[in-house]
Formats: structure tokens, C-alpha cells, sequence
């Protein structure tokens, strides 16, 4: 019999070394993402009949998916130590009957709180994501949520948890649908809806976050009635609010972005979006479409805005100040090819010392800019910024807006609402739409926003 030499054996024991490892490695990767659980609600194999019950009696762990059926439930819920991975979420996601999942704001997958009669606060939510990470909800209507505090509204949304993804969701008639608290928290929302809101006069905003990041993109705002708030209040180190459209309704501001004193700096990007203010406002309150300062105008937001190729409309008249800004030492306002149209009573404003800087932005003639507060070079002054018909805000192909824009800004616009690729020929044109673009009809939950 041949003998094993000392080489042979060690040669040997490195191999079988190596094959353990990469078992015990492809066991680690089959566990990750091959043994994850699938869980239905309402449905399916009707595991649970509800979220409540499902929350309660399992811990969901990364790539776990929870597929929620057609129907109407009553039940809060909240999700704590619930931890996925950046390439092995946990996916909790509104399915049709044929078990799909949805991928559109609609009222198929309802969760409806008008029967809570208790009242919380801020800090609290209907739908709760405590301690967790990297989570993905989608393709749910939430509505009826009109409970709250004095002054401000219970969130049908609340997060604690880091890296949240909230997409296709339908937010319908809630006092607040949203909020995010909680250093190095990341909440991304995308392709949602926000649907009208209880009539009230206190300090209550569609969305409030007071978190590391929060990222809203490619969704519709539509018919608010609360006064005295905003649409997106933001409290966050890192706001993006990119290619939204958002029609005002009865909110006082479409962005509150204000100081949080334990986060600092606060850097806000506002690019790509269309916000139309189309009423008045029957408070006292000063509404502007833009407000980057302290929670007092007397003191500053410490952090960087920067607003390009926007596109906003006033269409009664009421905006008082299209930007109401306020920027630290050292930090700017930087507003660059935005569409101002109807605000005739100032174009910007500035608290203090502090001075706007722009440039390549279209405002109507009769628009007044403070040559003291406003160092906005390039500016175009015009009756008509060439928009498609009234009520599409698309370029014809006369607009002055055409190739007027800056190609300097950092970051670039990529897209339209929702999601449009811009093609750009030449310079970047002026406002939120590009012409030629193929962007004239845009249809979500079957109502058209042009």
C-alpha cells in the first residue's frame, strides 16, 4: 500500500479544510436567501387572518416575505426586531387575488383605521416599524386614520427602523400618512399616492420626518385640506425630494424644511417636481412653496438647498414668497431653472442677512425680486413660460424655456414624474418637464396629471 507523505497529508488537510468552508458557506448563502419563509395573510394558504396576528407571533428575518390578500382589515400592527439584509430584504407586500403582487397605488389591499377611536400622538402609528432593518412595504391603501393628538396627527406610518422602502402605497383621507424618526435611519418613499386629509387648522403635515435620510421620489400629492402644515415637513440631516407632483390643496407650504438641533448639517435637494398651489389658504399663516429655515425665521437651517428644474405654479395668487429661506453662515440657497408662475406678490424672501443665489430661473414680469435678499443672475421675466395648455405644464415648442436652463447643476435631473428619462438635446431646459420627452399624459390611479 502507497503511504501518504507528509505533503500528501498536508495538501489533504488543506482541502478537506477548504471543502468544510465552502459548505458551511453555501449553507450561510441558502439560508440568507434559499430558506427564507413565505407567510399569507387574508388568503393564500391562510396562515394568519390577520397582520396583527402575524406580527405577534413571528419574528420576521431576512428575505421572509408576507403576502397580504384582497380585502379590508381594521387591525394596527407593529413590526419590531425585524431585520433583513440589503440584498435579502423582508418584503411585506399587498398581492391580488391570484397572488401577485400589486405595483400601483390602488384600493385593492385596504387597511381602513376609521374605527380607531383612541388618540395618539406623532411618536406614534397605526403601522409601526420599530427595531429593524432593510424592510420593503408595498402595495397597500391605507385611509381613514383622522385620530390625534391636540396639535398634531397620529401617522398611519411610523419608523424607527433603518434602510425602509414604502412603495406603490395609497394613502387616502389620513390627518398624517408618514413619518420617520431616528438617527442613521434611511426611509425611502416611492410610487405613492397621498389622497386628500381631514379638514383641520393645526400643525399637521402629510409627511413628517425627523430622520438621517429621507428620500421621496416618483409620487402624486393630491387634494390636501389640512391648513397651517405642509405637504413634506422635514426635520431630516439629508432631504431628496425628486420628480414628485404635488398639488397643495389646502397646506400653507408644499416643503417645511426646518432645524432638528441634534442633526446637523441639514442638506436638502429639491429636483424634478411639480407643485401647484391651487387655492387659497383660508388661514393666517404666510404660504410659500419652499421654506428652509429654522422653526423661527429668526433663526437659521444649517445645511445646503438646493432647488433645480422645478416647475411651480400659483394659480389663485396666494403664494406670498415662493421661497422663504433662511441659510446658516457658511451654507447656501441655490436655486437654479425653477419655474415661478403666478407669484406676483415677491418671487423669494430671505430672513436676515442671508441671500438668495441663482440662476437661468423663469419668473412672470410683474414678479418682484429684492435686489438686496436676491442675486439671481440670468433670470427670464416673461408673461408666458410657453406651457402646453392650461393645466399641462409641458413646453410647447415655442416655450422661451427651450435649451434656457444651466447644464452646470450637480446632480444633473435624470427623469421626469414619474419617471420619465430626460433626452436632453443641447442645454437642460427650464422647469420640471423637457420638451419632447414624450411626457404629455400621465395616468395614476385612474386620474390623469398632466
Amino acid at each position: 500500500m502507497k503511504q501518504l507523505s507528509m505533503t500528501n497529508l498536508h495538501h489533504s488537510l488543506i482541502f478537506k479544510s477548504m471543502y468544510i468552508s465552502a459548505l458551511f458557506f453555501v449553507a450561510v448563502f441558502l439560508h440568507g436567501n434559499c430558506w427564507a419563509t413565505e407567510y399569507d395573510v387574508g388568503g393564500g394558504n391562510n396562515n394568519f387572518s390577520k397582520m396583527s396576528d402575524l406580527t405577534t407571533s413571528v419574528t420576521l428575518e431576512a428575505g421572509d416575505i408576507v403576502n397580504i390578500y384582497p380585502g379590508t382589515y381594521t387591525d394596527p400592527w407593529s413590526l419590531r426586531n425585524a431585520y433583513g439584509k440589503e440584498n435579502s430584504p423582508i418584503n411585506i407586500r399587498g398581492v391580488n387575488a391570484d397572488g401577485q403582487p400589486i405595483t400601483s397605488p390602488q384600493e385593492t389591499v385596504v387597511f381602513d383605521f376609521a374605527s380607531l377611536k383612541f388618540p395618539f400622538d406623532r411618536e406614534n402609528g397605526a403601522i409601526q416599524f420599530r427595531s429593524g432593518s432593510w424592510i420593503v412595504l408595498e402595495g397597500l391603501a391605507m385611509k381613514n386614520l383622522t385620530q390625534g393628538g391636540i396639535s398634531h396627527g397620529m401617522n398611519v406610518i411610523m419608523t424607527w427602523a433603518k434602510n425602509t422602502t414604502f412603495r406603490y402605497l395609497l394613502f387616502k383621507d389620513n390627518v398624517q400618512s408618514f413619518s420617520a424618526k431616528g438617527g442613521s435611519v434611511k426611509a425611502t418613499i416611492e410610487y405613492c399616492e397621498f389622497s386628500g386629509g381631514a379638514d383641520t387648522t393645526q400643525f399637521i403635515h402629510n409627511i413628517y420626518s425627523t430622520g438621517d435620510h429621507l428620500v421621496i421620489k416618483y409620487s402624486y400629492f393630491h387634494d390636501y385640506l389640512n391648513k397651517g402644515g405642509a405637504v413634506i415637513k422635514s426635520r431630516d440631516s439629508k432631504i431628496e425630494a425628486l420628480y414628485n407632483y404635488i398639488d397643495m390643496g389646502e397646506a400653507d407650504k408644499a416643503f417645511d424644511l426646518c432645524q432638528e438641533a441634534s442633526l446637523a448639517p441639514h442638506d436638502a435637494i429639491i429636483m424634478g417636481n411639480i407643485v401647484v398651489k391651487p387655492a387659497e389658504t383660508t388661514d393666517t399663516y404666510t404660504q410659500s412653496f419652499i421654506r428652509h429655515a429654522g422653526d423661527s425665521l429668526t433663526t437659521p437651517r444649517v445645511g445646503n438647498l438646493k432647488a433645480y428644474n422645478n416647475t411651480f405654479i400659483d394659480l389663485h395668487g396666494s403664494v406670498a414668497y415662493a421661497f422663504l429661506a433662511y441659510a446658516g453662515d457658511g451654507y447656501t440657497n441655490d436655486f437654479r431653472n425653477n419655474v415661478l408662475y403666478g407669484v406676483d406678490i415677491a418671487v423669494t424672501y430671505s430672513d436676515n442677512t442671508d441671500v438668495l443665489v441663482g440662476n437661468n430661473n423663469w419668473i412672470v414680469s410683474s414678479a418682484v425680486i429684492d435686489p438686496v435678499k436676491v442675486n439671481f443672475t440670468g433670470t427670464i421675466q416673461g408673461a408666458d413660460p410657453g406651457f402646453t395648455a392650461s393645466g399641462n405644464y409641458n413646453l410647447a415648442q415655442t416655450s422661451e424655456l427651450i435649451n434656457a436652463g444651466d447644464n452646470s447643476i450637480i446632480p444633473q435631473p435624470e427623469y421626469m414624474f414619474p419617471d420619465i428619462p430626460r433626452t436632453t438635446i443641447g442645454n437642460i431646459d427650464i422647469g420640471a418637464y423637457e420638451y419632447g420627452s414624450q411626457s404629455q399624459s400621465i395616468t395614476i390611479q385612474s386620474i390623469s396629471v398632466q
